[in-house]
């Protein structure tokens, strides 16, 4: 498979702020959460039909973090609850750390 058929590359074509790292420019510099929420679930969206599972717990990690930081513990605990989840099932534990 050529690099333009890797799912990555066909994430990273639309453009999408995932490809680029969402927690650094949210952590620093960040727009309002309303937009931040939404670029994390236009890129979980998109990480799902790629079928990208590390990208998609990353932005369930992602959203509980925000949701922290805006004083919304409720979702900040189903968006982390998923993410630990996920991370288990892919033997990827070392991101809990």
């Amino acid at each position: 498979m050529d690099r333009e058929g890797t799912p990555f590359f066909r994430f990273a074509l639309h453009g999408h702020p995932a490809a680029v790292n969402l927690d650094d420019m949210f952590e620093h510099g960040s727009p309002d959460p309303a937009t931040a929420a939404a670029h994390y679930g236009a890129a979980m969206t998109l990480a799902s039909e790629l079928e990208m599972r590390p990208l998609i717990a990353r932005c369930h990690f992602g959203l509980g973090r925000l949701y922290l930081r805006t004083g919304n513990p409720g979702d900040a605990r189903e968006q982390l609850t998923a993410a630990t989840a996920m991370y288990s099932k892919m033997d990827m534990r070392f991101w809990l750390e």
